[in-house]
């Protein structure tokens, strides 16, 4: 399930095994058109699923899952941005979240709780404009 919405989402290539890559970065409308086609069809797949099985926790993890998609949909598919750098148009698409951005957060917390004893980083990202110049 999660390499099927993994690929609809187009996070990573499709030759990579364990995710942990760089990003398959969109440039195009037509990109962003095809991967929202492709969570549509996922979403459509999973309700067909929905239909078919008997398995209530599957269902609710299933419904789960639709409404987080939904959810975010605006945050996953925004439109992208139009700047002007040096009187030249430029149109830059924002990125999604990929595995090597959140081990980079997994890594910052491990090293906050490492040096505080605690799981909150909140002080830690509270102080770190202050200790640069």
């Amino acid at each position: 399930m999660f390499s099927q919405l993994r690929d609809a989402l187009g996070t990573v290539p499709r030759n990579v095994n364990n995710g942990l890559c760089q990003m398959k970065e969109t440039g195009t409308h037509a990109e962003l058109k095809a991967i929202k086609t492709a969570v549509a069809n996922f979403k459509t797949d999973l309700r067909e699923k929905i239909k078919n099985t008997d398995d209530k926790s599957l269902c609710k993890s299933f419904k789960k899952i639709i409404d987080k998609l939904k959810e975010n949909g605006k945050r996953l598919f925004s439109d992208p941005m139009t700047v002007y750098v040096n009187g030249e148009k430029r149109i830059i698409f924002i990125l999604r979240t990929n595995n090597i951005l959140e081990q980079h957060f997994r890594r910052f917390n491990y090293w906050c709780r490492r040096i505080h004893g605690n799981h909150s980083v909140r002080r830690n990202l509270e102080n770190i404009p202050e200790q640069f110049p």
